[in-house]
């Protein structure tokens, strides 16, 4: 696999050298509102120049996608230790010893449940305000 990256690089910098060497004639861009005028070789480096951002882009993008998995790995794993830690007091979680069931329980009262807005619900919010 490395040697195909090493020929693909090599085939790519005797491309470019190619290019930027014999690239001297005079090439028109019409875009819609003005026009630009430049060689060969201007078109080759503007495309190089794209691809190299593009290509920090796509890894920039899939770094933060992985410290992001590793941070929310992290959370779970350390509250999964702190409710398997006995409680001050020497009391055992409510759920067991494991604290598994109270881990669930305390996720889904913090979240907030899809499909529902503030005003709609179980009539807890806003039963002082009649409705029509």
């Amino acid at each position: 696999m490395a040697v195909l990256g090493v020929i693909i690089l090599i085939l790519v910098a005797v491309v470019a050298v190619t290019v930027v060497s014999q690239g001297g004639e005079a090439v028109a861009l019409e875009l819609p509102g003005f026009d630009i005028d430049t060689t060969a070789a201007g078109v080759f480096g503007v495309g190089a120049a794209s691809l190299l951002l593009g290509v920090l882009g796509v890894v920039l993008l899939v770094g933060g996608a992985r410290r992001g998995r590793r941070r929310r790995k992290e959370v779970h794993n350390l509250r999964r230790e702190v409710d398997r830690q006995p409680r001050a007091g020497g009391d055992p979680p409510p759920d067991g010893p494991t604290g598994e069931a109270s881990v669930r329980d305390r996720r889904e009262h913090t979240r907030p449940r899809p499909g529902r807005g503030r005003d709609e619900g179980d009539g807890e919010h806003f039963s002082t305000v009649p409705r029509d």
